[in-house]
């Protein structure tokens, strides 16, 4: 019981907390984004579980990164890049 008491008082540390609210835990809703876009699997989760996480952002994420690649004809981060590389190229911006 002292061990699990000691542990609740330890205090969160700085770095984590920011991570959790600032750039790093953006990224990481970016980066599981990109990773679903690119065949990850979805956890499954309810609505209620999905709204008390990032799940909700990712979801969101996901689907404005695949409309962008649909309005293009693409289906991979892979096909974005390699459409990037010849646009730029060519002197074009995809």
């Amino acid at each position: 019981m002292k061990k699990l008491l000691g542990a609740l008082r330890r205090p969160v540390s700085p770095d984590l907390m920011q991570h959790s609210i600032g750039r790093g835990a953006q990224e990481d809703i970016i980066r599981a984004a990109l990773a679903r876009i690119d065949g990850a699997p979805a956890p499954d989760r309810g609505s209620m579980q999905a709204a008390m996480s990032n799940e909700t952002q990712v979801r969101l994420a996901h689907d404005v990164i695949r409309e962008h690649l649909d309005a293009r004809g693409l289906s991979t981060t892979a096909d974005w890049a390699r459409a990037r590389v010849a646009a730029d190229t060519d002197g074009q911006h995809a």
